[in-house]
C-alpha cells in the first residue's frame, strides 16, 4: 500500500506541470477567442463600434501615414424593417456588410457604428482613392438584390460619404 502510495503521488508530481500547462494554454486560448468575440458586432462579424474606434485610434497615435474614413448608411433600412421583418433585415446587413469588406484591403478596418451604418477605415490611402473605394462600396450595395431566403430579394442603396487627412511628421 506504502509503495502504491508513493508511486501515486510521484506520478502527481510528475504530472502536475504538464497538465497545469495544458490548463493554462486553454485559458488563454478561451480569453483570446473572448477578446475576438468582444471586439466582433455579432451580427455582422465587422468590429463593434467601440472596438473600431479603438483600433482607429491606435493606428492614429502610430506613424503619420494619410487616412480616410467612409461613412456608410444604409437608406430606408427602418422601412425595409418593417415591411419585411427582422428576419429579412438582418439578412441584409449581413450580406451588404460583406459586400462592404469586400471593397476594402486587408489592412483597412470596418465597423458597425449603428444598426444601419457603418465605417471604413482606410490606411495609407490619399483622398482621391478613398473617393473611388467609396464609390465601389455604393456601387456593390446597389448593384445586386439580396437574396432574402423566403424567395424574395430586395435591393438597397446607400448614402457614402468619404473625409481624407494626411498629416506629416513635422506637425
Amino acid at each position: 500500500m506504502v509503495v502504491i502510495s508513493i508511486r501515486l503521488g510521484v506520478a502527481a508530481v510528475a504530472l502536475a506541470p504538464i497538465m497545469l500547462s495544458a490548463v493554462i494554454q486553454n485559458r488563454n486560448e478561451l480569453i483570446a477567442q473572448m477578446r475576438y468575440l468582444a471586439a466582433r458586432d455579432p451580427m455582422t462579424g465587422v468590429f463593434s463600434r467601440e472596438a473600431f474606434l479603438e483600433q482607429t485610434r491606435a493606428h492614429l497615435d502610430g506613424q503619420p501615414s494619410p487616412v480616410a474614413a467612409v461613412s456608410i448608411e444604409l437608406d430606408l433600412m427602418g422601412e425595409l424593417r418593417r415591411k419585411h421583418g427582422d428576419e429579412v433585415s438582418d439578412t441584409v446587413l449581413l450580406v451588404l456588410s460583406k459586400r462592404i469588406a469586400g471593397c476594402l484591403r486587408s489592412n483597412d478596418m470596418l465597423g458597425r457604428m449603428g444598426p444601419d451604418a457603418f465605417t471604413a477605415f482606410l490606411t495609407n490611402c490619399p483622398e482621391p482613392y478613398a473617393r473611388d473605394v467609396a464609390e465601389r462600396i455604393r456601387a456593390s450595395i446597389a448593384a445586386t438584390p439580396v437574396e432574402c431566403g423566403d424567395g424574395s430579394a430586395v435591393t438597397v442603396t446607400a448614402s457614402v460619404g468619404v473625409v481624407s487627412a494626411s498629416w506629416s511628421a513635422e506637425l
